[in-house]
């Protein structure tokens, strides 16, 4: 897991130029999270047709119940609920997470994911192994 975010920010640096990497280099856990928001954005930048980020779904209903894959297609479970936002867009989902301890419902930023309509699937930015690690979401 190290070596994935250590790689990604050294993608990541030379994208977006050494002077940014260095900034972010010195706070903690920023590299990781550039590293994230470039997969965020490489993972929307290479949507095929059908597919289109979570946040832009205009009818969130067709968002539950779907099945929920990481980048790489491995399972992570399935949509139990989707949270609107004040523009009435997704602002994420609320997902029954299967890990090594059971179930256990997590929320992933819409941000974090994209739609593909046409076989009912999200796919996530996040691997199995952070979604994993996130809190529980509140009031499940």
């Amino acid at each position: 897991m190290m070596k994935r975010a250590v790689l990604l920010a050294g993608a990541f640096a030379l994208v977006s130029g050494g002077a940014y990497a260095q900034g972010t280099m010195s706070q903690p856990g920023a590299a990781a999270q550039g590293a994230a928001e470039t997969g965020s954005s490489m993972a929307q930048s290479a949507m095929g047709a059908g597919e289109q980020p979570v946040s832009e779904v205009t009818d969130a209903n067709t968002l539950n119940n779907d099945t929920v894959q990481d980048a790489t297609g491995a399972s992570i479970g399935t949509v139990r609920k989707v949270v609107i936002g004040a523009g009435g867009r997704p602002t994420a989902i609320q997902v029954d997470a299967i890990t090594t301890a059971g179930k256990r419902t997590v929320t992933i930023r819409a941000s974090q994911a994209r739609f593909d309509r046409n076989r009912n699937l999200i796919t996530t930015t996040l691997t199995k192994s952070q979604v994993t690690r996130l809190p529980a979401a509140s009031g499940t």
